[in-house]
Parts: structure tokens; C-alpha cells; sequence
């Protein structure tokens, strides 16, 4: 009796854990390769770094870091974004502020053939990174 309700026990929780949703970008860093259907600039990188509920990164000129949560295919990034305050060239600085702005507007993401897109809500590609 007891066997058959601890193995009950144990099924219960492998269903549970089979259904709970998973974070598919956790543990992953990625490359930016285009915003807003631009090339990303070449000399300086962008970076989406997914860790434990945590962003971070660096923007091409400054280091940033914010919260978010997924939920299915859903993203949502934390609109309080932290970052450095360091200016740089001005091409830099218009990618950074056109990034920050697209991280704000996210509101899902795909994956396909190892790029991350980053959606809108009306899920138009706001960026495109790789691995």
C-alpha cells in the first residue's frame, strides 16, 4: 500500500513538473544582428544575456540589466531597464536608443534556426539575434 501511494506520489510530481512552463531562453546568450531591419552595427556588439529571471547585457556602449518572465511564447521585459551612462559616438548611441526602445516594446519571441526574434505585439520582428 505504501509503494503504490509514494509511486503515485512520485507520478504526480513528474506530471507536474511536465507541465510547468519552461524558459527556453534561460541560460543563453545572444548576438544582435539586425534592428528594426537594419544591420547591426559592426564594430561594437549587442548582447541579450537570459538568466534566471535576469537580463543583461551591453547595448554597444553601455552594460544594462532588467528583469523578465515568459509564458509560452510570451516575453515580457521589465520596462525598468538599468544601465551605465557612458556616451559614446553617435551612430552607437542611436543603435543603443533604438534597442532599449525595442527590449521595451517586446512582447513575444521566436526562435528559428538558431536566431531569437523579438516581437511586437502585433508580432512584427522588432530585432533579430543569434547564438
Amino acid at each position: 500500500m505504501k509503494f503504490t501511494l509514494l509511486s503515485l506520489g512520485m507520478l504526480f510530481c513528474l506530471l507536474l513538473t511536465a507541465c510547468a512552463p519552461s524558459d527556453s531562453l534561460n541560460d543563453t546568450t545572444w548576438i544582435l544582428s539586425s534592428l528594426q531591419g537594419q544591420p547591426a552595427l559592426l564594430d561594437k556588439t549587442v548582447t541579450l544575456n537570459f538568466e534566471d529571471g535576469t537580463l543583461s547585457g551591453t547595448d554597444g556602449c553601455n552594460s544594462y540589466s532588467t528583469a523578465y518572465q515568459i509564458s509560452g511564447e510570451k516575453l515580457t521585459i521589465d520596462k525598468n531597464i538599468i544601465s551605465t551612462m557612458m556616451a559614446c559616438a553617435d551612430p552607437i548611441m542611436q543603435q543603443a536608443s533604438a534597442f532599449s526602445a525595442a527590449l521595451i516594446k517586446t512582447a513575444a519571441y521566436q526562435i528559428k534556426d538558431q536566431e531569437l526574434s523579438l516581437l511586437d505585439e502585433n508580432g512584427q520582428v522588432l530585432a533579430i539575434f543569434t547564438k
